[in-house]
């Protein structure tokens, strides 16, 4: 999930007294792939890099999803 708030980051008490004039949000489903479902993190160096790769793909196609949806609120 990701969620923007084109007006700028809102502290906690805008969010409680409803002073956020806009909020997006996108979601999407991802499956995790075959290889990363069972595997042991914390002794397998090459399941660890494997599970970060993926990992880091996922953020970076967050800081795209992110970066279009506050461009599409300009």
């Amino acid at each position: 999930m990701t969620i923007a708030y084109p007006g700028g980051r809102p502290s906690m008490i805008d969010l409680i007294a409803n002073r956020v004039p806009e909020v997006r949000v996108h979601v999407r489903q991802r499956p995790i792939p075959a290889e990363l479902v069972a595997g042991n993190y914390q002794e397998d160096r090459a399941f660890r890099a494997r599970f970060q790769q993926w990992m880091n793909a996922l953020w970076t196609q967050k800081d795209a999803d992110l970066a279009r949806m506050l461009h599409d609120a300009g």
